[in-house]
C-alpha cells in the first residue's frame, strides 16, 4: 500500500515539474518576444535618428549653398521707378537722401526749401523751408554721416544752420497700418549760430555723434572757425530717449590766416580737422588742443612725385584719407603718432 502511494507521489512530482517547465518555457518565449520587439524598436529609432542626422546635414548644405550661390552671379541693377519733380525747376539740388525704409525721399534746394516725396512715384508729401535769416544766401553745404540725417548750410552772413531730416513712424487703425511722417529738426536751435561776422562761408565740414556735434568752417578771408556742441541731457530725456536735449555750444576762431583751402574734413573720432591745400600741402588741427588754447595746427607736405591731389575723401569710419592725383594714382593716408 505504501509503495502505491510513493508511486503516485512520484508521478505527481513529474507532472508538476512538466507543468513548471511549460510555464517557464512560456515565460521565456514571452520575454524573448518582448526583447525582440524592443530590439527592433531600438534599431528603428537609431536608424531613424541616423537618417534624420543625414537629412539635417543635407538640408544645411542646401541652405549654405543657396546663400553662397549668389556670390558667383553677376551683380544686377534694376530701376525701381523714374519721375520728374516739378518743384525742382529752376533750382539747384544741394542734397538728396531717403529714410531707412526707402519709402520717403528728401531733397534740399539752394534757396533753403525742402520737399519730402514718396517713393517710387515721386508724389510730394510735404514742403518746408530752412529757418534762414532774412536776406541770407546759402554759400556752402555739408553733411554728417548719412544715417544721422544731419546736415549744415553755411550762409553769406557768416552764420551756420544745422538741421536734420527726421521721420516718425506710427501704426494706426485696426489693421496697424504703418505711417511715416517726415519733418525737419534743428539740433542747435532755430537761431543759427554766427561764427563769422558778415563774412561768407566758403568751406564747411560737419560730424555728428550721439552726444556731440563738431563743425568746421572757413570764410572768404581764409580764417578757420570751429563749433563744438555737447549734448546736455535732463532727467526727462534720460527716461524718454525721444525727448529733446539741448547742446552746450563752444566756438573758436583762429587768428591766423590759413593758406587757400580746397577741401575740409573732420575725422570719424572728432579729434582732428584736415585741410587740403594746393601744392601738395595738408594741415591737421587738433580739436581738443585748439579749445584748450595750445598749438593745434600741424602742416605736412605730400611727396611731389605722387602728383597733385585733385579728389579727396575720408573713407568709411573717417580714420583715413583717400586721394587721387593728376597722374592717375590713388593714395591712402593714415594718422600715426610721432612718439
Amino acid at each position: 500500500m505504501s509503495d502505491i502511494r510513493l508511486e503516485q507521489s512520484g508521478e505527481n512530482t513529474v507532472e508538476e515539474n512538466r507543468t513548471a517547465t511549460l510555464r517557464n518555457t512560456g515565460k521565456l518565449s514571452s520575454r524573448r518576444r518582448l526583447r525582440y520587439l524592443l530590439d527592433r524598436a531600438a534599431q528603428s529609432i537609431i536608424s531613424l535618428g541616423g537618417i534624420g542626422v543625414m537629412v539635417t546635414l543635407l538640408l544645411l548644405f542646401v541652405f549654405l549653398f543657396s546663400e553662397v550661390a549668389p556670390l558667383f552671379r553677376s551683380a544686377t541693377i534694376e530701376s525701381a521707378g523714374e519721375f520728374v519733380l516739378d518743384d525742382a525747376a529752376g533750382r539747384q539740388t544741394l542734397h538728396l537722401a531717403m529714410e531707412e525704409q526707402t519709402e520717403i525721399g528728401f531733397q534740399l534746394f539752394d534757396d533753403g526749401s525742402v520737399i519730402f516725396f514718396g517713393l517710387p512715384d515721386g508724389a510730394v508729401l510735404s514742403r518746408e523751408s530752412l529757418a534762414l535769416p532774412r536776406s541770407a544766401l546759402i554759400t556752402e553745404f555739408a553733411t554728417a554721416e548719412e544715417e544721422s540725417g544731419f546736415f549744415a548750410v553755411g550762409l553769406s552772413t557768416g552764420s551756420i544752420v544745422v538741421a536734420a531730416h527726421d521721420y516718425e513712424t506710427d501704426f494706426v487703425g485696426a489693421d496697424n497700418t504703418r505711417t511715416i511722417t517726415p519733418f525737419l529738426t534743428y539740433p542747435l536751435g532755430n537761431l543759427p549760430p554766427e561764427i563769422f561776422g558778415g563774412s561768407a562761408i566758403t568751406q564747411l565740414a560737419l560730424s555728428s555723434q550721439e552726444s556731440s556735434i563738431v563743425l568746421a568752417a572757413i570764410n572768404d578771408q581764409n580764417r578757420l572757425s570751429l563749433l563744438r556742441g555737447s549734448r546736455q541731457r535732463s532727467l526727462i530725456s534720460s527716461i524718454d530717449p525721444d525727448a529733446s536735449a539741448e547742446f552746450e555750444i563752444e566756438t573758436l576762431t583762429f587768428p591766423r590766416i590759413l593758406p587757400a583751402t580746397e577741401k575740409l574734413f573732420i575725422d570719424g573720432d572728432q579729434r582732428r580737422i584736415i585741410l587740403l591745400h594746393p601744392e601738395n600741402r595738408i594741415s591737421v588741427v587738433d580739436i581738443a588742443a585748439a579749445f584748450l588754447g595750445s598749438a593745434a595746427i600741424t602742416e605736412f607736405e605730400l611727396d611731389e612725385s605722387e602728383g597733385t591731389p585733385d579728389i579727396a575723401k575720408l573713407l568709411l569710419g573717417g580714420l583715413s584719407l583717400l586721394t587721387t592725383d593728376s597722374e592717375g594714382g590713388i593714395h591712402q593716408y593714415f594718422f600715426a603718432s610721432q612718439s
